[in-house]
């Protein structure tokens, strides 16, 4: 999956989140402003988080849960229906290349009925024009539904002077701005129900903000809710807009009615405070303490079972000695193996191999005898196309970012035997070869390896 699309999944597991927390703590109350708050505040929360880079957890790098991931069934029979192991090449599933398709189709879907609904609004101002009435900028339709887009408003040819004030203070309170924001978070996240609910959630806050203007500056509740009710034909004139008469009208006379929630009932919206922190937890960068040797009993099991295939290979030839690439066509050394910032996260992690500059369909050899342990194509983790070769029980080598892979699991290969292609798959910002060396279980410098 594109990492985009994976960053859009957190997006909307945060948002979930924050819907589940309004919808059950404070859809029910009458602090309007704080819930109007909440909801835009738990939006942008929600964009943001998955991006931050607070680093909480301190943990061992990578490389374990590599080695667990190669020896897992599950993982490797998922990973396995993800790739075609033809000879000579691995390419990407079906699925992860439709997937951008899918999601491009949708959101342009959404963003041309959202442009056409605007269209159809400026035809409405372009035929009847804007008048100035009382200093607000208004337009008398032919339709028997008011509404407010932007800092126009939209009027009946007749209407109630208190639906005038509603619309009013739709525009005073900028609810405009908030609807372009939920807009356009909604054409990023169609594909999540939730940004739906969470709309309707936001536009029916700004309902009562404006209802509860209303009511402060008259008494005549009576002719107000009359008004509301007058109104059974009810129509949308599009996504931007603020409507009196909306399909919520229910929900505005018992919030009129009703009565206010206790202003100690407040203090519930620092309970929002502890979701904030476990979001923030669940997705921030974690903070590798170097390099470890890996003593989880499953892969001692790995290798001792790989022990066994490899134990007839000669011990000098099954160590690393040679460069996997044509030192002779190399660009630049574009990372080595330590510390350093990752350049497409930017999060600070352990870099446990060797990364070689060079064209892409340039050829990546083995830089010793041993059995190919994986051939397969991983994007959860970023590898992409890449090879793991068992050389004996001390020294193993990995591969990744092939353009494509010469060998399947189980072959047995010889130093300097051509087992890939130089490319630029998975989370890489270019073409280029990362190598590892890993003895004993640890990732060493591959540097140590490599002929003078």
């Amino acid at each position: 999956m594109p990492d985009y699309l994976v960053y859009l999944v957190k997006v909307s597991i945060c948002l979930f989140a924050f819907y589940l927390f309004y919808y059950v703590f404070l859809r029910k109350s009458t602090f309007f402003f704080f819930n109007r708050l909440y909801l835009l505040s738990g939006l942008a929360l929600s964009f943001l988080i998955p991006i931050l880079k607070i680093s909480i957890l301190n943990t061992q790098p990578d490389l374990i849960p590599l080695f667990i991931q190669e020896i897992n069934p599950v993982t490797v029979e998922r990973q396995l229906s993800q790739t075609t192991n033809l000879p000579g090449h691995v390419k990407p599933n079906l699925y992860s290349m439709l997937l951008p398709v899918i999601y491009g189709t949708g959101m342009l879907l959404l963003f041309f009925k959202l442009l056409f609904s605007i269209v159809k609004i400026i035809r409405l101002k372009d035929k009847f024009g804007v008048n100035l009435l009382d200093g607000w900028k208004v337009v008398r339709i032919d339709t028997d539904t008011p509404f407010s887009f932007f800092n126009i408003i939209f009027l009946p040819q007749e209407v109630n002077s208190l639906v005038f004030e509603h619309e009013k203070n739709h525009v005073c309170q900028l609810h405009w701005l908030d609807l372009l924001f939920i807009e356009s978070a909604a054409l990023l996240l169609w594909f999540n129900p939730v940004i739906f609910l969470y709309r309707k959630s936001l536009k029916l806050q700004h309902e009562y903000l404006a209802d509860n203007k209303v009511l402060k500056k008259t008494d005549q509740i009576r002719d107000y809710l009359e008004c509301m009710l007058r109104q059974v034909q009810r129509m949308s004139s599009g996504k931007l807009v603020s409507q009196f008469y909306c399909t919520t009208i229910k929900n505005r006379i018992i919030m009129i009615t009703k009565n206010k929630t206790p202003k100690k009932n407040i203090a519930s919206y620092l309970l929002v405070l502890p979701l904030i922190a476990l979001l923030v937890l669940g997705f921030s960068p974690r903070v590798h303490s170097g390099p470890a040797a890996l003593s989880d009993p499953i892969v001692e099991d790995f290798y001792g079972a790989a022990q066994d295939s490899v134990t007839g290979f000669n011990r000098q030839d099954n160590i690393p000695s040679i460069y996997p690439v044509d030192k002779e066509k190399l660009k630049r050394k574009a990372s080595g193996y330590g510390w350093r910032f990752h350049p497409k996260t930017k999060e600070k992690r352990f870099h446990t191999g060797i990364d070689f500059n060079i064209q892409s369909g340039e050829e990546i050899y083995s830089t010793a005898d041993g059995i190919i342990i994986k051939s397969a194509y991983d994007q959860v983790s970023g590898k992409g196309n890449y090879v793991l070769v068992r050389h004996n029980d001390e020294f193993s080598t990995l591969y990744s970012h092939m353009e494509s892979i010469a060998v399947k699991t189980g072959d047995q290969v010889k130093k300097g035997q051509v087992i890939g292609f130089v490319g630029s798959t998975g989370a890489s910002t270019g073409p280029h070869l990362h190598y590892e060396v890993h003895k004993d279980g640890k990732a060493v410098n591959p540097i140590d390896y490599l002929p003078e």
